[in-house]
């Protein structure tokens, strides 16, 4: 890696040696800690709104014996949280073994449950990095959980929505099909009040994970009758807030930028086959004080095609939203494989941002119940979907610290997720439907447990105001690249309530580029646009998301360079950014200037000093013969590696076995250049 200004002492290495070494070494460099001071105040702070938002207008609608305010009073899927500024009540709303199957978490358990590719469980997980907030009290005492849950607060009672969601996060199996994602880990539990309030404190303690299969209720909900969420004082027809950026939304990103270890996934929502009454048909809205019964007419939440149908909380940049698609028993093969359920809720956000992140199934997972401690059901929704992935990244963090030794930031982990994901929609690349794709567990740990020679990998970084950072990689065969970059982006700026406002709610602004050294061509990330959400993907500038990812079908072999930047200022003058790729490796090349990539080189040997073999990169143009020796320190050949030879690209091994202990040189040669390479042989 080089940086056009200002180079950081540290080097993206991906050997298994190096790449503790660089991850400790960027971690302590960089601009985002866990701020646990401040989330103590923002804790505080949280508690302190909302019991401010609690105020009469809330105890007069909680105390309300108006018959169409009782009947949500007494919905078990609501609860009244607050009064809006605008008036509007705001309503906390449940987002109603295939599963393991489906994003391939099955394969990563041990042989004895699993696939055994690897021997991921959740067993490493520490009391209270794994959390969910629901409805109500999970079951605790259900035979699944064996003593894992803790509820950390005093709920009203158990419910069978937080006792499902907790099963599907970690139940043990004692029911086959009703195995956790997470089976051996130990689970905090909390019930929805004060939640931005508690989240914050968990996550001053070491919380890493936490799952919430609920929103605010929005557009069309039905409790008896119909009900109509939008605020009629800012638009008749459409709710506002789908799409909309608000104080949620902005409190989970504020959490997560001062916790750059936590990872909130949420559920997309269940709102994109919410009709209404037919036309004509009575229904309760809110006139501005009271809910009235009512016969006029309100749009459809599908009535932009499905699209615009992620609300309120879902909008937030940081959190991993999950969609719901149906189970794939037999495994994914191809994108067809992947359907989307009816009812999960599509992006864009309001500025074109692509919600929801990913997918997994969220139709009929079988899970505990919250009626007896051995009894289960089958539930629908992205409140399944969004715990599968929860419990399924906890496997990721939790593998990530096995391996590196240190505890991955929220954006790597995400970013590991995206960049292994299995394509999914009509068309390359992201979509509004899908978002980047479907997980894929397996290809996720993969790419954790990557070594020097793997065409996987994962760098942790700080882009400093004003520089770029470079990479080069090498491809030593065809194949399809992918490169992904995730940051946890300062929290957005909450507009005034408004339809469909497209001001964007980025803060740093990061900028990916990939470009082919010798080829000379250059690539840029996906986008899409906010006024044709259904079309397919295409590739420019992307100046919304904080994830951005570049994909290259068929690569050719050769040198590839990847560029990170940004477009405008950095709020305190850096950004942590976690990149992540496939279908290429690392490699430690010079550098010839900030816009200029080598055409003729020879990478550092991996490792160096060697006992046995080492793996050495090179690259250079097709129009030049290259061979490559070994010398001694008196110039004698003692090796020959390459002779002759016009390919490119390649990777060449050097056999130190045979020689004795001492310094060798490794030197590239043509009829116009030479360079040459340190190796250091030792017995």
């Amino acid at each position: 890696m080089s940086s056009s200004a200002n180079p950081k002492p540290s080097i993206a290495i991906t050997t298994a040696a190096f790449t503790l070494t660089l991850v400790l070494a960027l971690s302590a460099a960089s601009a985002q800690q866990l701020n646990r001071p401040e989330l103590e105040r923002l804790s505080r702070q949280y508690r302190q709104q909302l019991e401010a938002k609690q105020g009469t207008a809330y105890l007069r609608l909680l105390q309300s014996p108006d018959p169409a305010q009782r009947t949500l009073n007494e919905d078990e899927s609501l609860q009244l949280m607050f009064v809006r500024p605008t008036g509007m009540p705001a309503f906390f709303h449940l987002h109603n073994l295939n599963a393991a199957k489906t994003v391939r978490t099955w394969d990563v358990w041990p042989g004895a449950v699993g696939g055994g590719a690897y021997s991921a469980d959740g067993s490493a997980t520490a009391a209270g990095e794994l959390a969910v907030w629901d409805g109500g009290g999970v079951r605790t005492t259900h035979q699944e959980f064996g003593g894992r849950v803790t509820q950390m607060d005093s709920p009203s009672g158990i419910i069978q929505h937080a006792t499902h969601v907790a099963g599907t996060m970690i139940a043990a199996g004692v029911n086959g099909l009703a195995r956790g994602m997470s089976y051996t880990a130990p689970l905090h539990a909390y019930d929805w009040f004060f939640d931005t309030a508690e989240m914050a404190a968990a996550a001053a303690n070491g919380l890493q994970v936490s799952n919430h299969s609920y929103g605010y209720a929005s557009g069309w909900e039905p409790s008896g009758n119909w009900y109509w969420y939008g605020d009629m004082s800012v638009n008749a027809t459409e709710d506002y807030g789908f799409g909309f950026y608000d104080d949620s939304a902005r409190e989970y990103d504020e959490i997560m930028y001062n916790a750059p270890q936590y990872l909130i996934c949420l559920s997309a929502g269940n709102d994109r086959n919410d009709a209404g009454p037919t036309p004509g048909g009575s229904h309760y809205h809110w006139n501005g004080s009271n809910w009235v019964l009512s016969t006029d007419t309100h749009g459809t939440d599908y009535q932009n095609g499905g699209y615009d149908t992620v609300s309120w909380t879902g909008n937030a940049k940081n959190v991993l939203l999950v969609g719901a698609v149906n189970d794939i028993a037999a495994g994914y093969s191809i994108p067809g494989n992947v359907v989307q359920t009816t009812f999960s809720s599509w992006g864009p956000t309001d500025d074109g941002r692509i919600k929801p992140d990913l997918v997994a199934n969220g139709a009929s997972l079988t899970s505990c119940t919250s009626t007896a401690d051995n009894t289960y059901v089958a539930m629908s929704g992205t409140s399944m979907s969004s715990p599968s992935a929860a419990g399924s990244v906890n496997l990721i963090a939790q593998e990530f610290e096995i391996v590196r030794g240190t505890t991955p930031w929220s954006s790597t982990v995400k970013a590991i997720a995206i960049c292994a994901a299995d394509e999914a929609g009509l068309f390359d690349g992201p979509d509004f439907q899908n978002g980047w794709g479907l997980l894929n567990t397996k290809r996720s740990l993969d790419i954790v447990h990557a070594g020097s020679t793997d065409n996987l990998g994962v760098i942790e970084a700080t882009l400093a105001s004003g520089t770029s950072d470079d990479y080069y990689f090498v491809a030593t065969t065809p194949d399809d690249i992918r490169v992904t970059i995730v940051w946890t982006d300062p929290p957005g700026t909450v507009s005034a309530p408004a339809l469909d406002n497209p001001a964007s709610k980025l803060v740093n602004d990061l900028d990916l580029l990939l470009v082919d050294t010798v080829g000379g061509t250059t690539t840029e990330p996906w986008t899409l646009s906010l006024a044709l959400p259904g079309n397919a993907a295409t590739r420019g500038p992307n100046h919304v998301d904080n994830v951005e990812q570049i994909d290259l079908a068929n690569a050719p072999l050769g040198v590839y360079r990847v560029t990170v930047s940004h477009t405008g200022g950095l709020t305190s003058g850096s950004q942590d950014y976690s990149l992540v790729y496939r279908g290429m490796h690392y490699a430690a090349t010079p550098v010839l200037g900030a816009s200029r990539a080598p055409s003729f080189w020879i990478g550092e040997p991996r490792p160096n000093p060697v006992t046995g073999t080492a793996t050495i990169d090179f690259g250079t143009r097709q129009t030049d013969v290259v061979s490559i020796h070994v010398y001694d320190v008196a110039g004698h050949r003692v090796a020959t590696l390459v002779e002759n030879s016009s390919d490119g690209a390649g990777t060449v091994t050097f056999d130190g076995s045979r020689l004795a202990s001492g310094v060798y040189f490794v030197r590239m040669e043509s009829a116009a250049q030479t360079t040459t390479r340190k190796i250091t042989v030792v017995k």
